[in-house]
């Protein structure tokens, strides 16, 4: 018998939003915390006054 995967990854797609929101806003800024060391992003980053620190919500990513 065939059964139905549901979920491709259940620990991500059942989150609730705040949970998701999160999650987001912490990949946002392991991100950047690793283009930071690309000297072209730095510089970039700097201009911007970009840093992890600041990013508090996915829509700060129109700032960058």
């Amino acid at each position: 018998m065939k059964t139905t995967k549901v979920y491709w990854d259940e620990s991500v797609e059942a989150l609730s939003r705040d949970q998701l929101e999160a999650l987001q806003v912490r990949r946002l800024r392991e991100t950047i915390e690793r283009a930071s060391s690309s000297v072209f992003y730095a510089e970039r980053f700097k201009e911007a006054g970009i840093s992890p620190s600041v990013i508090s919500s996915p829509g700060d990513v129109a700032r960058l």
